[in-house]
């Protein structure tokens, strides 16, 4: 009963933000995890992504070539979900024109 009050795959319908789950195909219990989230998110509608590494372990042993293609991964995944918005000039508000447009 505890197990399954405490277990993070019965609360999915709470992950309201995107998800990046990534994993080494040789450490299996990861593997099995993040399918399994996966999956479940998927179902609910979420963003999800699911990206697993050929002939890695757990993540922080991974080989020179992959460990830098997960950070690729992993910088591309966070500027296109924590990206601000370029500055721009300062909008009049409503629906006015900018001064020296008009509106005819």
């Amino acid at each position: 009963d505890r197990y399954l009050a405490n277990s993070p795959f019965f609360r999915l319908d709470r992950v309201t933000a995107p998800l990046l789950l990534v994993y080494g195909d040789r450490d299996e219990p990861a593997r099995a995890s993040a399918r399994e989230v996966f999956l479940g998110l998927r179902r609910l509608g979420r963003r999800v992504e699911l990206r697993g590494y050929r002939d890695e372990q757990h993540v922080m042993m991974w080989s020179g070539a992959n460990t830098r293609a997960y950070f690729e991964l992993l910088l591309q995944w966070l500027e296109s979900y924590l990206k601000t918005p370029e500055p721009g000039p300062a909008k009049s508000g409503g629906n006015l024109p900018d001064a020296g447009e008009s509106d005819s």
